[in-house]
């Protein structure tokens, strides 16, 4: 079986950039898939390669 969707995620601010063919290929049938979501972010990190969690923010 075929996975349906890669590990990571990640999010744009403009919709058309995750509609390139880089991050959304075509399909056996020749569709494109993208989830379009409204997200409330609180607090976040740079992303890097291989990064599977956020980091672990040392207390203030």
């Amino acid at each position: 079986m075929e996975p349906c969707m890669e590990m990571a995620w990640y999010f744009a601010s403009d919709a058309s950039y995750s509609a390139r063919s880089t991050y959304s290929p075509l399909d056996r049938s020749g569709c494109r898939y993208m989830y379009l979501a409204r997200v409330l972010v609180g607090e976040y990190t740079r992303g890097r390669t291989g990064l599977s969690y956020a980091s672990i923010k040392e207390p203030i």
